[in-house]
């Protein structure tokens, strides 16, 4: 029932009514409720915004609606985001479509912070920084350098983000064989996937243009 994927179905009315049903009964068992608002949350559009923004903080299903919410656009869930819920990877990388100023002290906190936490995730921390305005991707990238320049996932955000302060940052990476090498390599990749928060059709000619010079 994952719409998001190529061979997703939309859910019937029906089912999804049903499956409100069991995850807004207090009574149900809780895994069973919140099995049926994983499910629910599949079929979710910008009209269920309202039900989601129901789901109260205290509530066990609070970070899954919350989420959804950032999906979704809803940008009055940057009122709720804090350093603390940020510090889950999944919440953080959800930020682009709901990206505020407010929310950039927060994002500095978290990588400078729980550095080894975030390494995992490699290509999305590149992904999720080229997803946000250029001027405050750039501000992010310039802040952080010193404590993440030697990344090659920020080496790569700071050459796809092409503004001439990044260029820059990253133009001493590019400058040896051996670490050109791994920044283009996986620029590829940024540039070759899918990423729900990026238009790749509009800014794979933009990126194309900023990583051409270093073939």
């Amino acid at each position: 029932w994952d719409t998001t994927r190529r061979d997703g179905n939309r859910m019937s009315e029906r089912s999804r009514s049903r499956l409100r049903a069991i995850w807004s009964n207090a009574e149900e068992a809780p895994e069973d409720r919140e099995c049926a608002f994983r499910f629910w949350l599949f079929s979710t559009t910008a009209l269920d915004i309202p039900a989601l923004r129901s789901i109260r903080p205290s509530a066990a299903m609070y970070e899954l609606a919350l989420g959804r919410r950032m999906e979704l656009g809803d940008r009055t869930a940057v009122k709720e985001l804090n350093t603390g819920l940020l510090q889950s990877w999944w919440l953080l990388s959800l930020i682009p479509p709901v990206w505020s100023p407010e929310l950039r002290p927060y994002v500095l906190e978290v990588f400078r912070k729980h550095r080894k936490k975030l390494e995992i995730y490699e290509e999305r921390i590149a992904a999720l920084l080229v997803g946000l305005p250029g001027p405050d991707a750039e501000g992010l990238l310039v802040e952080l350098w010193p404590e993440w320049g030697d990344d090659v996932n920020f080496q790569v955000a700071a050459l796809l983000v092409g503004t001439p302060k990044t260029n820059e940052l990253v133009a001493k990476a590019l400058d040896h064989p051996e670490t050109c090498d791994l920044i283009l390599h996986e620029a590829e990749f940024i540039m070759s996937a899918s990423w729900p928060h990026i238009n790749r059709e509009a800014m794979l000619p933009v990126w194309l243009d900023r990583y051409a010079p270093y073939l």
